[in-house]
C-alpha cells in the first residue's frame, strides 16, 4: 500500500512563476494527479496578455490589496507596511494579482502560526479555530485566480492534521516553501 501524500505545488512556487509569464502559476509543477485533473481545461487564449505593474505602483497596489482584505489576520499579526522587497525592486515587473496573492499567502501564514502556537499550548479550541481560517484560504480570491490546484494543497497540508496525524505537515508548509519567503514580515514566520 502506498502511504505516500500526493504532491502538489508550493505556495511560493505558484508566487514565483506567477511573475514570469501569465498562465505558469497553474502549469507550475503540479502533481501528476493535479495535471490530470486540469488536462480537461483548455489552453489559455493566444491573446491572452499579462498585466504588468513597475515597482513604483507597488506601494499603493499593496496598501490596496491589504486595507480591503476579506479576512482578518491572525491575533496579534498585522499587515506589513510595505510590500515585499522583490516587489518594489527597481528591476521588477509585478504581474497583476501578485501582491493580492502575497497577501493570501501571509494571512494564511499567520493562520498557520497560530495554530502551531495552539498546538504547542495544547489549546483544542486555538487549534480549532486555526484550521477553520485555513480552510478558507482555497476560497480566497486571489488564490482562485492564481493557484487553482489549492483545494490540493488543502488536502496535502491539512488533511493529515484533521485526520489525527499531528501538525507535522502544517509545520513544514509553515517553516518550508509557503511561509518561509515571508519571513522577513513582522510575525508571519518567526
Amino acid at each position: 500500500m502506498n502511504n505516500k501524500r500526493p504532491t502538489v505545488p508550493s505556495i511560493r512556487r505558484t508566487l514565483l512563476l506567477a511573475t514570469a509569464v501569465a498562465g505558469l502559476a497553474s502549469a507550475c509543477g503540479v502533481a501528476a494527479a493535479a495535471s490530470a485533473m486540469n488536462a480537461h481545461e483548455p489552453p489559455l487564449a493566444a491573446t491572452t496578455t499579462p498585466t504588468f505593474h513597475d515597482p513604483t505602483e507597488m506601494p499603493g497596489i499593496w496598501e490596496a490589496d491589504t486595507s480591503t482584505f476579506p479576512e482578518a489576520l491572525a491575533p496579534g499579526a498585522e499587515w506589513p507596511t510595505d510590500p515585499p522587497g522583490n516587489m518594489t525592486d527597481e528591476d521588477v515587473a509585478n504581474e497583476d494579482g501578485m501582491s493580492a496573492m502575497i497577501a493570501s499567502t501571509y494571512w494564511l501564514c499567520t493562520w498557520e502560526r497560530a495554530y502551531l502556537d495552539a498546538f504547542e499550548k495544547q489549546d483544542i479550541e486555538g487549534q480549532h479555530a486555526a484550521l477553520e481560517q485555513i480552510d478558507k484560504f482555497p476560497e480566497l480570491p486571489a488564490v482562485q485566480a492564481h493557484f487553482p490546484d489549492a483545494h490540493l494543497w488543502l488536502e496535502s497540508v491539512v488533511g493529515p492534521v484533521r485526520a489525527g496525524e499531528g501538525p507535522s505537515t502544517i509545520e513544514e508548509d509553515f517553516h518550508g516553501l509557503t511561509c518561509n519567503s515571508l519571513s522577513d514580515f513582522n510575525g508571519a514566520n518567526q
